[in-house]
């Protein structure tokens, strides 16, 4: 009766206590998610955009919030003639902020929860529509498994790469689970209008996902990824140089490209991801590796840009973080025919847990300069409050 009740009243329950307190609204969350109420974890995509906009600008979020406050009093014509290049969405989006009194927080208290709405559409349509029955505490056990090893704060500095990579992953999914070429090529759209470096994992995953390669042609095109990725990097950096377009940063050299000068959280965090990520996946496409399943090939797709990257520290670990998400889709895909051992689903949640502490680590510089004690705070009081300009500045010269 409790629970019925608590169901009825889930939405006024939750929006009162996010008002409230969006930190006493997380157990009333949590709790629903446990009962499978599939609004809960929209909810929690709502509460996990409050934690984004509390975060401090660091990383590539600083670099974003400098441009914010360059593009104040800047007309439209500057801004076409100076910034616009094909991925204009978020310069866009900032400099119609900037000029019209919009707090840069709010960017990403709403790119956060769009991201993880999209991605919960994906992985809710896989377990609803698969032929195998998901109990709530199977559910749960997945969602936190995708959750955890989802690169939360890559996504809060990244700005553009993650959100273009949500919107990338939809337009597979209607590929894949759907065949919908109309919906798949809006999303391919919007998600290279985000970010440039998409077009590169939607021509691979495509050619993929349609060749369907057999398992012995798939390990001949990976022993050719490692042979041949030192002539990939410097033919496609040369073509981005010579016409002059985005990315030779991240191909050729250069700390972003080689990885050269990287600090020891890096290394940390390249090496470990890789291994709790990889190791799984190299075994489960091994044993149970099915022609017939269209996520294998989307898989496959990005162990080869992996492997194509060695040593390009940018697009190698960008990569990665796509394929620890499309891992878990794949892995639910899996069950559909046969369950996995629990010595291996314990073994893909430590892995998950791993990443998170890895992420946890990485990112400690950002987290504790962010407002978190406000997260107590009502919700009202949280949004008419937002960083200084001035301390942004100072805290990214240390």
């Amino acid at each position: 009766m409790v629970d019925r009740t608590f169901i009825k009243n889930f939405n006024s329950t939750i929006i009162g206590m996010m008002l409230l307190s969006p930190l006493l609204s997380m157990p009333f969350i949590l709790y629903g998610m446990s009962l499978g109420i599939r609004k809960a974890y929209t909810y929690f995509a709502i509460f996990l955009g409050i934690v984004a906009y509390l975060t401090a600008p660091r990383a590539d979020l600083f670099h974003h919030a400098r441009q914010y406050y360059y593009y104040i009093g800047k007309s439209w014509d500057y801004l076409w003639d100076r910034t616009i290049s094909a991925d204009f969405v978020i310069p866009v989006t900032e400099w119609y902020m900037a000029n019209h009194n919009i707090p840069f927080e709010f960017l990403r208290l709403v790119m956060i929860p769009v991201s993880f709405i999209i991605l919960n559409k994906i992985f809710f349509t896989l377990v609803d529509e698969s032929e195998k029955e998901y109990s709530n505490r199977e559910i749960n056990f997945w969602y936190s498994a995708f959750f955890l090893s989802y690169p939360f704060y890559f996504l809060i500095a990244g700005t553009r790469y993650c959100f273009a990579a949500c919107f990338m992953l939809y337009g597979m999914f209607q590929l894949i689970k759907y065949g919908n070429y109309v919906r798949a090529l809006l999303f391919f759209c919007i998600a290279v209008c985000i970010h440039f470096s998409m077009m590169l994992f939607i021509a691979v995953g495509i050619i993929f996902i349609y060749a369907q390669f057999n398992k012995y042609w798939v390990g001949l095109f990976c022993i050719m990824a490692v042979v041949l990725r030192q002539q990939y990097v410097s033919v496609f950096g040369a073509f981005l140089m010579e016409n002059e377009l985005r990315g030779v940063g991240y191909i050729g050299e250069g700390i972003w490209a080689s990885g050269a000068k990287l600090s020891m959280k890096a290394v940390l965090y390249y090496v470990g991801q890789s291994l709790c990520t990889l190791l799984p996946l190299v075994y489960v496409l091994i044993k149970r590796f099915d022609g017939y399943n269209k996520w294998n090939y989307l898989i496959v797709s990005l162990f080869f840009l992996i492997l194509l990257n060695l040593g390009q520290f940018s697009l190698y670990v960008r990569t990665l973080l796509i394929l620890s998400t499309v891992f878990i889709f794949y892995l639910i895909t899996i069950e559909e025919k046969k369950a996995l051992s629990i010595s291996f689903k314990r073994i893909v949640m430590a892995g998950a847990v791993i990443i998170f502490a890895f992420n946890i680590y990485t990112n400690r510089v950002m987290i504790s300069l962010s407002k978190y004690d406000e997260i107590c705070y009502p919700l009202p009081f949280i949004l008419i409050h937002h960083f200084d300009e001035y301390w942004i500045f100072q805290i990214n010269k240390k």
